[in-house]
């Protein structure tokens, strides 16, 4: 799974995903995972999650990126053509840690239906 996560597109000079990446990343809806997040907030705090504001990323030191603003969000570039969207508001990221996380929760929730069906 580790080597997944890896290969995951991570934010440009930020080493965090969005919730949207995560959930594209795992396959699952977005609203499934807004209530993962919701039910398991503690342990994901813990492992880093956090609001990321589009003022706070862009004062980071934005090499190798482009910036596009939107009236409502930011379209952040990468290097090899990646589009990344960070709302003015506030985006949820997670850390790497935190990416693991989920993904141990997903398979318990997984495994668990199973038995339930067996």
């Amino acid at each position: 799974m580790l080597e997944r996560v890896k290969g995951l597109l991570l934010l440009p000079n930020l080493e965090m995903a969005t919730t949207q990446q995560v959930a594209d990343f795992y396959e699952v809806d977005k609203k499934t995972l807004d209530t993962l997040v919701i039910r398991n907030r503690k342990e994901l705090k813990e492992d880093g999650i956090k609001i990321l504001k589009k003022k706070d990323y862009l004062l980071r030191n934005l090499h190798n990126v482009e910036v596009v603003h939107k009236r409502s969000h930011i379209e952040i570039l990468d290097k090899n053509g990646n589009k990344h969207i960070l709302t003015n508001r506030g985006s949820l990221v997670f850390p790497k840690r935190a990416i693991l996380r989920v993904g141990n929760v997903l398979y318990s929730i997984i495994f668990k239906v199973n038995l339930k069906l067996f």
